[in-house]
């Protein structure tokens, strides 16, 4: 009887040190899947995670109609800043137009790094307008800063963003929903800048095409 006491007990420390050991595991795991869907230098979503959500939403769209909109932002002039003060500053500032973006939107709302100084945002349960007010606070709260590399004390000065906004609407995908805002974002660019323009105005200017220059 002590002998098949010892050896169930011994049993049980094995099962528990397994389970612990799973445990551990599934952690590391978790822990990876997240680092994966993270940017790293601006700790936004990347832009797999985008892709995955935008899904997610759009077969929500479909299912039980709960629209959604899409906010694309991208930095303007980005490629002459950073030749002319570097890519470690563009860096930087790459870091603080996302931390921006971030403290700009709702919790529950998806900010993401699309890809170099592309931005994309995804607004839940929102309307074109509401959207656009959104664009407006990331737009506003980036122009009003200048920006000074804090190592050396050089004034890099303001860095401003272009804004391009589209809403869910029947017969959908998810590269019809970009393509708007795409768009959108490069009339104002066109017009010089610091702008936001929505799929609406895109249809008033008879839907231009992306400039080749840009």
């Amino acid at each position: 009887t002590d002998g098949m006491a010892e050896s169930s007990l011994g049993l049980q420390e094995k099962l528990a040190e397994a389970n612990h050991r799973t445990q551990n595991l599934a952690k590391k795991l978790e822990r990876a899947e997240k680092e994966a869907l993270v940017d790293p230098l601006t700790e936004l979503y990347n832009r797999r995670a985008f892709d995955r959500e935008v899904e997610k939403m759009l077969r929500r769209y479909e299912e039980e109609g709960v629209g959604f909109s899409l906010v694309v932002s991208d930095i303007d002039n980005f490629k002459k800043f950073n030749d002319e003060f570097g890519h470690l500053v563009g860096d930087d500032v790459l870091r603080i137009v996302g931390q921006i973006l971030k403290h700009s939107v709702k919790r529950t709302d998806f900010a993401s790094r699309y890809g170099g100084e592309e931005f994309f945002v995804l607004l839940p349960e929102t309307a074109l307008n509401n959207a656009r007010a959104v664009a407006e606070r990331i737009r506003g709260r980036l122009a009003d800063k200048e920006f000074i590399v804090a190592k050396t004390g050089e004034r890099v000065g303001r860095i401003t963003v272009s804004l391009g906004v589209s809403a869910t609407r029947p017969g959908d995908t998810v590269e019809s929903l970009i393509e708007r805002a795409d768009k959108s974002l490069f009339l104002g660019k066109q017009d010089g800048g610091n702008t936001i323009r929505s799929e609406e105005e895109l249809a008033a200017a008879g839907g231009s095409e992306r400039p080749e220059s840009a």
